[in-house]
């Protein structure tokens, strides 16, 4: 068994780590607060999809994540971050260059 799965591996999610996924939980929670009301939708149909989805797509990637984890192990993770850096850079550039 992993050591994520015994608790030993719950020290990856402090400090840095921790500090960036909240800067960046905020960022994109501030974007829907000022994008939403100009979509002229009613808020509370528009907050129980946002639930729902956000629901299933997460139980959908934890499940994925979990098997992809037993599979590639840490070149998973690398992967998941370049990805995850590669998307950013993306937006960076269709909002700031592209545009």
């Amino acid at each position: 068994m992993s050591d994520e799965r015994n608790g030993e591996g719950s020290a990856r999610l402090s400090g840095f780590a921790l500090w960036a996924a909240s800067i960046a939980t905020s960022v994109d929670a501030f974007a829907a607060g000022i994008t939403l009301p100009t979509l002229d939708l009613p808020p509370l149909a528009t907050c129980a999809t946002i639930a729902v989805v956000t629901a299933v797509l997460s139980a959908i990637a934890i499940e994925f994540g979990q098997r992809a984890g037993d599979r590639c192990g840490r070149h998973a993770e690398i992967a998941g971050g370049v990805m995850l850096i590669l998307l950013g850079v993306n937006i960076v550039f269709d909002h700031t260059i592209a545009a």
